[in-house]
This record gives C-alpha cells, sequence and structure tokens, in this order.
C-alpha cells in the first residue's frame, strides 16, 4: 500500500508540473513555429484549444508516473538504472516525438511560405491554433516510450528464460 500511495502523491506532482509548465510548452511550440517561419501568425482558435492542450498535457505529465510504475510492476525491475532508463525513456520519446512533429509542420509550412516569396513583403499567412495540437505528439511519445520500454525487456526477460 506504500508504493501506491507514493506514486500517488507523485501523480499528483506531476500533474500540478503539467499544470505549471503548459505555458512555457505552449510558448516553445509556437516560437519554433514563427521563428522558422518569418510570415507566420498563429491565430486563436475559436474552440478554446487552449484549455483542451492544457487539459492533454497535464494528462501526459500525470501518466508518466502512472506508466513508470506499471512498467515497474510488469518487469519485474527495481534498480536504480531500470528506473532512470524507463523514466529517460518516457520523457525522450515525448520530447522527440513532439519535436518531430514541430519539425514536419515547419516543413509544409515553409512551402507554403515559399509561394509567398514572389508576393509583397508584407503578405503572411495565418494558421489556426485549432491546427495545431503539439501537446498531442507528445502524449503519443510517452505511449510510444512505454511500448519500446516493454518491448526492450520482454525481449532480455525471455533471453533469461
Amino acid at each position: 500500500m506504500h508504493h501506491y500511495t507514493k506514486y500517488f502523491i507523485i501523480t499528483l506532482a506531476a500533474v500540478a508540473l503539467g499544470i505549471f509548465f503548459w505555458p512555457e510548452f505552449s510558448s516553445a511550440s509556437y516560437n519554433q513555429l514563427t521563428s522558422s517561419l518569418d510570415r507566420l501568425i498563429i491565430s486563436a482558435g475559436k474552440n478554446f484549444p487552449e484549455k483542451d492542450g492544457q487539459i492533454l498535457f497535464t494528462i501526459a505529465c500525470g501518466i508518466i508516473p502512472i506508466i513508470h510504475f506499471g512498467l515497474l510492476k510488469l518487469t519485474g525491475k527495481r534498480s536504480i538504472k531500470d528506473n532512470a532508463f524507463i523514466l529517460l525513456t518516457l520523457i525522450i520519446s515525448g520530447i522527440v516525438l513532439w519535436e518531430l512533429y514541430i519539425f514536419n509542420k515547419i516543413l509544409t509550412l515553409s512551402s507554403r511560405n515559399y509561394d509567398l516569396k514572389n508576393m509583397d513583403t508584407n503578405t503572411h499567412f495565418m494558421i489556426s491554433q485549432d491546427d495545431l495540437n503539439p501537446e498531442l505528439f507528445f502524449t503519443l511519445g510517452i505511449i510510444f516510450g512505454a511500448i519500446l520500454v516493454v518491448f526492450r525487456y520482454k525481449r532480455l526477460l525471455k533471453n533469461k528464460r
């Protein structure tokens, strides 16, 4: 029971960190896009994506300890090295998939920006926040990281038998 209480408190702390870091995450996502594309304007969406994005990002941060605990139970690993590997795999895979999404958006939008090069220098193109979901790809990256950990330890457990 002690482990469940510990992970419950850690999960609440991760949710609080998700709420706290949401503004930095969203502004980092939008700044990467607008700094790479000088004619891009990100408009406010009509469906309140900021709130939806904050909820999804907070859930993604909150599921990291839950997935970590589940993977520890599944694999039976308890060493500090295994704990660090699982945690870093989850976080790094979330960040990598998020950055790949941003890079893909930059490439996609830069082809549109290239079409505008021959136009007036005051011409900009606008994209709605409804079309951007960087928090979704962060969440998918965490889930992908969990799958990677399962495959890695499943292979190691089969080799030991």
